[in-house]
């Protein structure tokens, strides 16, 4: 099951799709409501779900954003936060394509060695065995794996910004 996007938090430059399954990085804001949720400073959009237990695979479809800079990460915390690298810190895992593919926690990057850049890429939450796995879904190769986070809950995120517009879908 596909996490959905949770419009009161989409930054005012993050366009959000009626079926809440795309977001879109445009350069004009969108006239969103003021709420407590909404992320003023970061190019950011969290989803509804969470997870604390059991096993989940998704897809992100990245092929509308080829131009553009994306992130998508799990994090132990949904909470706002309005300064600081919210999606590259101590308790998020990121995968994330700016020039090149790297793996983020910490603010630290690992740089990924990525032939063939996927259209889609597969997100795994195996709970029970403490494990988060990033995939070229489209070969359903490995892009990179984490161990270790099992504490809390895990909130799904995107992170999306560019020059010109792009979009993220997850299916």
């Amino acid at each position: 099951c596909s996490p959905t996007l949770n419009p009161n938090s989409a930054h005012r430059q993050l366009q959000i799709s009626a079926d809440l399954s795309t977001v879109t990085w445009n350069q004009t804001a969108q006239p969103y409501s003021d709420h407590a949720e909404r992320f003023e400073w970061w190019p950011i959009v969290l989803c509804f779900e969470n997870f604390s237990s059991g096993d989940h695979y998704w897809e992100v479809d990245v092929t509308g954003s080829t131009t553009t800079k994306w992130s998508f990460a799990l994090r132990k915390s949904c909470r706002v936060a309005t300064t600081g690298r919210w999606t590259f810190n101590e308790v998020s895992w990121s995968l994330k394509k700016w020039d090149d593919y790297k793996a983020v926690h910490n603010e630290t990057e690992t740089k990924l060695t990525v032939r063939d850049a996927p259209k889609r890429v597969g997100v795994h939450v195996d709970w029970e065995a403490g494990v988060l796995s990033f995939y070229s879904a489209d070969s359903m190769s490995l892009l990179h794996r984490v161990s270790s986070y099992k504490t809390g809950f895990l909130h799904p995120t995107f992170w999306l910004a560019g020059n010109t517009q792009g979009h993220l879908q997850t299916v």
